[in-house]
């Protein structure tokens, strides 16, 4: 499946969507009222969107609702494509630069990217916040509107972008960097032990 895109017959609009070759995505825009004659494969894509997710809680407990309060405009997330995720295998995950997962990108969206991008050479991909707001429905919570931008991988537009990373589920960017600079206060338990054990063993043998 390939990305394409081509415009409304009303009003002229952008409109995005996967097709498994050009004859088949002209047929199908016949369908959604989209001009034929507009359809071309797309390299790259910009969405305008909001974060969703953001009422849910993380699987380490941590609060969305409070992550995403702390987002600023213009900061720029991570994403990553769960592939594994048993809901969704489409989810793209929304992470801050310090490892706290704010949300996902929406279900829509995300089916575009990974159907349209990810499936072939893959995509260079950023997410930036726009700016904070309420949901229109629900006053009491956070979210967040951001901009996606996302390239073909194998064109050099988007070439400073980072590539689109596919992670397990439960990968967790604050505990992989922990990981990689210091020891767990139980591994450290251990070597502790070992080198008791082994000095011990020395002092009998001496002792003979």
């Amino acid at each position: 499946m390939l990305l394409y895109e081509g415009e409304g017959k009303w009003g002229g609009n952008r409109h995005f969507f996967v097709s498994k070759d050009i004859e088949a995505a002209k047929r199908k825009a016949r369908r959604e009222q989209i001009l034929p004659d507009t359809v071309r494969q797309a390299l790259g894509a910009l969405f305008e969107c909001y974060i969703a997710g953001t009422s849910h809680k993380n699987r380490n407990g941590s609060n969305r609702q409070v992550i995403v309060a702390k987002c600023r405009n213009g900061e720029s997330l991570i994403v990553f494509h769960e592939s594994d995720n048993r809901h969704d295998k489409h989810a793209l995950a929304l992470w801050r630069q310090n490892g706290e997962q704010v949300g996902y990108v929406p279900q829509g969206i995300a089916k575009l990217i990974v159907e349209g991008f990810v499936a072939n050479a893959g995509c260079r991909i950023k997410a930036t916040v726009l700016q904070v707001r309420t949901f229109r429905e629900d006053t009491d919570l956070l979210t967040a509107d951001m901009q996606i931008e996302v390239f073909d991988a194998a064109t050099k537009d988007g070439g400073n972008f980072p590539l689109l990373r596919s992670v397990e589920t439960k990968f967790n960017v604050a505990n992989a960097q922990s990981r990689t600079t210091k020891p767990s206060k139980g591994c450290l338990g251990v070597v502790i032990m070992v080198f008791a054990s082994l000095a011990l063993l020395l002092v009998i043998t001496l002792g003979r």
